[in-house]
């Protein structure tokens, strides 16, 4: 993992931290967004009101009626206390954690595809992806809808890929092997002209749901995957433009975290992953259900329901 040491030498290298990552680290959330400004409640005193209020587009932050905006650096300052040498190590601690949380040998966030690499893009085709869809229970219908086919030169051979298309221009492409981008990141939104959006992290979640739910193709919601956990609190916007917000992330600490303080800041939300309570996300679950690419039909009637 990389080192902090050169990372942090001077106040300015501070101030280019991102804020609002550093607060979550913290275990700060926004309870509201408003275009650029992230409003919070004081981490300095108890208050009725959420008054702090962070800057995106400048990274800065103030407090209740001073206009004034101050720095990462003048936060740490009044939120940490000691020395400035005391002060430099906490955010090279802080920045530690960021680079551990982004490092791909501590988690599968996945990598970025050389455009040079890539020999083609098809529709998809290929034996070996309809073997890794099978394996998912995902039916190829389906996947053939949503995706398409990647080719790119891998080290040894030529990697056939399935590509899930995001909002940015870019797209996420995935194999046995392989868990990548290519082109910008960024979420994916599909709008069905509906007052409900159904949030899920992982493009696979959707695409079974979008199999369970394949004979009901009327009134169905509109959808935000979310790719990352990195663009949900930038995706509150999106997610809270509509009158009630459907949340299949998965259950593991990070996925239950983000339901838990979701939920707390709307009644908007409601948590749906209770549907695979017994599972890690909405994939697993009908993988271990029913026969490929169908789960059983009480199944089916409890992921209906809840849409």
């Amino acid at each position: 993992m990389a080192s902090t040491d050169n990372y942090l030498n001077s106040v300015r290298d501070i101030n280019r931290i991102d804020l609002l990552e550093y607060l979550s680290l913290l275990g700060l959330h926004p309870v509201a967004i408003k275009g650029q400004q992230y409003r919070f409640f004081s981490p300095f005193r108890p208050e009725p009101f959420p008054s702090f209020i962070v800057h995106r587009d400048t990274n800065t932050w103030r407090e209740g009626p001073d206009l004034r905006r101050h720095s990462l650096f003048e936060f740490g300052v009044k939120y940490h206390g000691g020395t400035i040498g005391d002060l430099f190590e906490t955010f090279k601690r802080a920045l530690s954690a960021q680079i551990e949380k982004s490092d791909p040998r501590c988690q599968q966030d996945p990598l970025a595809i050389d455009p040079a690499t890539v020999i083609g893009k098809f529709p998809l085709r290929s034996p070996e992806l309809a073997s890794y869809l099978e394996g998912h229970r995902i039916p190829w219908d389906i996947a053939t809808q949503y995706c398409f086919q990647i080719d790119v030169q891998g080290p040894r051979k030529i990697e056939k890929t399935l590509a899930f298309p995001n909002s940015a221009g870019g797209c996420y492409i995935r194999n046995q092997r392989l868990n990548s981008f290519l082109g910008p990141r960024g979420c994916t939104f599909k709008d069905a002209n509906s007052k409900v959006c159904s949030v899920f992290i992982d493009f696979e979640d959707f695409l079974s749901y979008q199999a369970v739910l394949k004979n009901q193709p009327h009134g169905l919601p509109n959808f935000l995957i979310l790719h990352s956990s990195a663009f949900v609190h930038i995706s509150r916007p999106i997610m809270e433009s509509h009158l009630e917000i459907q949340l299949f992330l998965p259950r593991n600490d990070a996925g239950l975290a983000i339901t838990h303080d979701l939920c707390q800041t709307s009644q908007k939300y409601s948590d749906r992953s209770q549907l695979y309570k017994n599972y890690e996300s909405l994939n697993v679950w009908t993988r271990h259900i029913g026969s490929p690419g169908s789960p059983p039909a009480v199944q089916q009637q409890r992921l209906k329901k809840s849409g």
